[in-house]
């Protein structure tokens, strides 16, 4: 089965600990597909990329600036390109 897992959380690896690096290693050893969406905040100047491993597919987006950022950036970052 593809498992399309989509997150807030900026990670470029399932090979790190935690809850939910945790979970998509265990759908790698069920055998599934594991493909992955992950924010990159636009303050830190990289572009979208994708990075393939032998478990996964993840795939770092670069959005908008979502945290520590104020009201009107979040809800108006389109337009501030």
């Amino acid at each position: 089965m593809n498992i399309l897992f989509l997150t807030l959380i900026d990670f470029s690896t399932i090979d790190e600990p935690g809850i939910y690096q945790d979970l998509l290693r265990e759908f790698y050893k069920n055998g599934h597909s594991v493909y992955v969406i992950s924010p990159v905040e636009r303050r830190r100047k990289q572009d979208t990329l994708i990075l393939k491993t032998e478990m996964a597919t993840i795939l770092k987006l670069r959005i908008g600036n979502t945290q520590k950022t104020n009201f009107f950036r979040k809800r108006n970052f389109n337009c501030l390109h």
